[in-house]
């Protein structure tokens, strides 16, 4: 009885190793144009709680079913008016970034009008300040959340962190910095959050006197099929006494 039941168990073993096996070889096939737009990352952008200035309305996004009928030549198009709508809601104020290697190589190599677009109209910027908070005054506090989400070349959320804070101020002095939360979110399916790389916070004073607080926020994000990928987000946040300023650092992704 025992005999069977070993056999059994490598029976199983053994019908178990062929699907491991597609499983490794679909991971290092090449990837396809269609995957590349749909799942790499191309740009980022910044949503502040109450304060959100991106409308993926005129984005165009695509399902699976309808790129089988699409060419190579009509996927470009898409995916060069969607960074070209972009850029435009960049220019009215949308807070926008372009990763330097993607842009420097991909978006060049790719999509050269948009490249020159970018370059020409000075649109490469990683930090935003706050409009000044309707609270502010010589003393107050404030909770705010800051979501850095990372989108592909036809419009797909791929992945965001956030960080939400709660800071109050009196005059020139930050303090009592509390309830700082920080998450990662996968929104395609291919991609899925792997970890906190750090998340810290310091006090600081400036060189005018005014003391302020400043938190970082990193995480790691990773892609097991199509080749895999990883990425590695990043957000910072300086708290000012009745504002705030923000800063990308997308060269992880």
């Amino acid at each position: 009885m025992k005999r069977i039941k070993m056999l059994s168990i490598l029976s199983a073993i053994l019908i178990l190793i062929p699907t491991i096996g597609v499983a490794t070889e679909y991971e290092e096939k090449e990837l396809t144009l269609l995957d590349r737009l749909m799942h790499e990352p191309a740009y980022s952008v910044l949503e502040i709680d109450d304060q959100n200035n991106f409308n993926t309305k005129n984005i165009k996004t695509i399902s699976i079913k309808e790129t089988r009928k699409l060419s190579d030549e009509e996927l470009y198009k898409i995916a060069e008016n969607n960074l070209r709508e972009v850029i435009l809601q960049q220019k009215n104020g949308a807070r926008i970034v372009w990763n330097d290697n993607i842009l420097e190589s991909k978006i060049k190599e790719e999509f050269p009008h948009v490249y020159a677009e970018i370059k020409s109209n000075n649109l490469i910027k990683k930090e935003f300040k706050i409009e000044e908070l309707e609270s502010a005054s010589l003393s107050g506090s404030k909770t705010q959340s800051f979501t850095h989400t990372v989108y592909s070349y036809l419009g797909l959320r791929l992945f965001s962190i956030t960080l939400q804070a709660t800071w109050s101020w009196e005059v020139a002095r930050v303090y009592n910095v509390r309830n700082i939360r920080t998450s990662g979110e996968s929104h395609d399916v291919l991609w899925s959050y792997a970890k906190t790389v750090f998340s810290r916070g310091y006090y600081r004073t400036e060189p005018w006197g005014e003391e302020v607080y400043a938190h970082d926020f990193q995480a790691h994000f990773k892609r097991s099929t199509l080749g895999g990928a990883n990425a590695y987000p990043e957000i910072g946040v300086e708290l000012y006494p009745g504002t705030a300023s923000i800063v990308f650092t997308d060269d992880g992704i």
